[in-house]
């Protein structure tokens, strides 16, 4: 677990220091960095938390660093963090050489429903601008919200143009 830790600690570090430079990390240490995310969260929640993580690669490829992070951030804040009971995230990523699909999912106490808004959190709201910055017209970020479930989509093709 140690080896884990010291991974994220070092890869953030990392992107950090050397974001004006380095605009796309490889999808694969994505991959890894969301994996000891999971870990190291795993360690907190104990068995009381359900994580699904399921992923078809079939082509390594670019991506804009610490986006899907942040999706796995906020499902871990906004959802298992808030919830007293049985906490449950599952995270869906295909990649190939035209596409990408991230899908995560996870369980809320909210009571209010969030539309498909530019408004719903301030998180969402600074990831939104960073993807139009970096994918423009190439992505598509769907929010759904219901009274027990929070589940955001990401779709970036990289065909387009």
């Amino acid at each position: 677990m140690h080896a884990q830790v010291v991974h994220l600690q070092l890869y953030t570090f990392y992107m950090t220091q050397n974001f004006q430079c380095l605009s796309s990390t490889l999808s694969n240490q994505e991959i890894l960095l969301i994996e000891n995310y999971i870990a190291l969260e795993k360690l907190r929640y104990d068995e009381r938390l359900k994580v699904g993580f399921s992923k078809q690669i079939e082509e390594n490829i670019e991506i804009a660093p610490l986006i899907l992070l942040t999706f796995v951030e906020n499902a871990f804040k906004h959802g298992a963090g808030e919830d007293a009971g049985s906490p449950e995230i599952n995270i869906d990523l295909n990649v190939n050489e035209k596409e990408m699909n991230f899908e995560i999912e996870n369980t809320t106490n909210f009571s209010e429903k969030v539309q498909n808004s530019e408004d719903s959190g301030i998180g969402l709201k600074n990831l939104r601008q960073q993807l139009d910055l970096i994918y423009a017209e190439k992505y598509q970020l769907e929010i759904r919200q219901s009274e027990n479930k929070f589940s955001a989509i990401l779709n970036i093709n990289f065909s387009k143009k």
